[in-house]
């Protein structure tokens, strides 16, 4: 192999996050089974199922509504907990990567569920009931609840109980293929404004300390989130609520896909 081959190599395995920095993160997206998910329903009727039973670590692709109506990939993996159960659900969303070929985009999406949760996926809204046999019922609640609190078709969605959120990647110098991000957390109290947490990362090789302090950021709809000289713009803040006959909304903040504002 040669030079220009081993970088090139280096360069795919750094995007599609196997490279870990420093804190857990997700790693690539595993080897899914041949089935899809709800997919002989979706080619009978030609409408997506509302209700989806996930179970097991070794991932499965799965037909839900997408921006670009690929098929992505799930895993379930049970926490140990003495009290109800609680299973954390990662999607990997994209064709070449576990999300997207754009290093800008996070490297998934991840969720620590307990049984009750709705929790916003890509455009849609799902209530979760979280087994104790390392199982997840997904059922597609959108239509339940008020369209101010539907989340757009292509969007970003961060929620309170997001797992290894990432943003804002920024590379830096050095060699070979320093990028810093930002660990990204929301915390949305009883009203509609969101304390967003954003703690720096760095992906290189050898692993280096970021060189940013981690910020705290306050905001409400219609504001713009920046770091690293990019901007975006804050959609929608939904707040921890329970709503009869769907479920417990987490909470979560909806900003555009892209920024509207510094490098893209």
């Amino acid at each position: 192999m040669n030079r220009g081959h081993f970088r090139i190599l280096l360069r795919t395995i750094m995007l599609c996050g196997v490279i870990v920095a420093a804190g857990a993160e997700l790693m690539s997206a595993p080897v899914p089974e041949r089935r899809i998910v709800g997919h002989s329903e979706y080619e009978r009727t030609g409408k997506y199922p509302t209700r989806l039973v996930l179970s097991g670590n070794t991932g499965a692709r799965v037909a839900i509504p997408t921006p670009d109506k690929s098929f992505p990939v799930f895993q379930v993996e049970s926490e140990a907990s003495a009290g109800p159960p609680i299973a954390v659900l990662t999607l990997w969303y994209g064709e070449n990567c576990p999300a997207s070929s754009s290093i800008y985009e996070p490297t998934g999406y991840q969720w620590r569920l307990r049984d009750g949760d709705v929790i916003p996926i890509l455009g849609h809204v799902y209530l979760a009931r979280v087994s104790r046999d390392n199982s997840i019922t997904l059922t597609r609640v959108t239509e339940k609840l008020d369209e101010k609190l539907r989340p757009k078709t292509e969007t970003r969605l961060i929620a309170m109980n997001s797992v290894h959120a990432r943003m804002f990647w920024e590379k830096k110098s050095g060699s070979p293929f320093p990028y810093e991000y930002d660990w990204i957390e929301v915390d949305v109290k009883g009203s509609d404004v969101a304390t967003v947490e954003l703690k720096p990362g760095r992906a290189s090789i050898p692993i280096q300390t970021p060189t940013r302090k981690p910020m705290t950021l306050t905001v409400a709809k219609g504001d713009l989130l920046t770091a690293r000289g990019r901007s975006y713009k804050v959609l929608n803040v939904v707040k921890p609520q329970d709503i009869p006959a769907v479920g417990r909304l987490v909470g979560w903040i909806e900003i555009s896909a892209e920024p509207v504002a510094g490098p893209r």
